[in-house]
């Protein structure tokens, strides 16, 4: 189906047609590939910040009503008073996650929802500027599906993580 736009839409027969339409009402009984009577509008993505060290930032993420699409991650790296010192969305690795599956089907049966980053040089950047630590990182998914307002991005369960990597303690 083409709307206005010109653009490919999905029409999952629920009355609802757009170009990221893949919740359908649960109504329908509609089980095409692109359509998910699971899904919830207007919810946003959540996941875990699994790993934080200095080679390997590492987790998941998916949205409940954009369940095919791999969410964009923010890391923000902060320093041991709370300040902000980099923030980067690329750069970041898409990883299969095939355990999403396994440990509950937390994704509707989807698994590129995994991500990982190596963070040594922006690690040995914050040093060479010696930042105070011990120095940590927050993950935030960015919600693709309806976004209730102001709600563009979420923050993964267990962020805002000590990064583990030799000489990262607190200085007294």
């Amino acid at each position: 189906h083409t709307g206005a736009n010109g653009a490919c839409e999905t029409d999952c027969g629920d009355t609802l047609v757009s170009t990221l339409e893949e919740c359908d009402d649960g109504k329908n009984g509609n089980n095409r590939d692109t359509c998910y009577d699971t899904c919830q509008i207007g919810s946003l993505p959540s996941g875990w910040l699994d790993v934080a060290n200095k080679t390997n930032v590492a987790g998941w993420s998916c949205d409940p009503d954009a369940w095919s699409t791999t969410d964009p991650i923010t890391l923000k790296f902060y320093d041991g008073q709370g300040n902000l010192r980099n923030e980067t969305s690329t750069g970041i690795t898409v990883v299969d996650r095939p355990d999403l599956i396994t440990n509950g089907d937390v994704c509707n049966g989807t698994t590129l929802h995994g991500f990982s980053f190596d963070a040594s040089t922006v690690i040995e950047g914050m040093i060479a500027n010696s930042y105070p630590k011990p120095y940590t990182v927050r993950a935030f998914a960015e919600n693709l599906g309806a976004k209730p307002a102001g709600l563009d991005y979420a923050e993964l369960s267990e962020s805002n993580k000590t990064m583990i990597f030799c000489g990262n303690e607190q200085v007294d």
